[in-house]
This record gives C-alpha cells, sequence and structure tokens, in this order.
C-alpha cells in the first residue's frame, strides 16, 4: 500500500523529527484516509472551511483546502441547477417588470 503522504509500507520515515516504519493497516485504512474521511465529512455537513480547518488542527484554511477538500460529481450537479435556477428566475422577474410597466 502506497500513501500519498507517508510512503510506502515497511518504509522509514522521518515525520515531525520522529522515525517512522509504516505498518500494513486492515483494509487498507490508514490515519490519512481516515483524516479524509473526516474532512469530507465536514464538508458535506456544510462546515464552514475556517470552522474546518479548526478541527482538524490546521492554523491556515489553505491547508484544508488544498490537501483536504475534492469536488464531487454531485456539488458539480447541484451548482449547475442552482445557476440554472437562478438565470431562468432572473428572466422570468424580468419578463413580468417589462409587463407590469
Amino acid at each position: 500500500m502506497i500513501s500519498e503522504t507517508w510512503g510506502t509500507v515497511g518504509e522509514t520515515n522521518t515525520v515531525a523529527g520522529n522515525r517512522v516504519v509504516l505498518l500494513p493497516s486492515p483494509h487498507g485504512v490508514t490515519v490519512h484516509s481516515l483524516r479524509k474521511t473526516y474532512a469530507y465529512t465536514l464538508k458535506s455537513s456544510q462546515i464552514h472551511v475556517t470552522t474546518a480547518a479548526k478541527m482538524m488542527g490546521h492554523s491556515n484554511p489553505l491547508v484544508t483546502l488544498k490537501i483536504y477538500t475534492l469536488v464531487l460529481d454531485d456539488e458539480i450537479a447541484k451548482s449547475a441547477s442552482a445557476l440554472e435556477a437562478f438565470i431562468v428566475k432572473s428572466a422570468l422577474d424580468k419578463q413580468a417588470q417589462k409587463f407590469a410597466s
């Protein structure tokens, strides 16, 4: 198993000044995958990024945004639907104003 943050299982790394040997984990679960799951859960629960950053121990929300967030397919679909609804509503409002005058 390979973790983009820590390295390869069995490899010795230095993390925060400490030597760490990565051991196999059941079902491929790693500390980093758990943190990503936690970040995803916060994001999908509509927790603001600055709050999530504090909850994850990051002093800078950009770290949270850069490492732990990703755009999900349903977010793209929801954003597109919201934009479409806004455009349609704006067009209908303009049309209603035109007829009201």
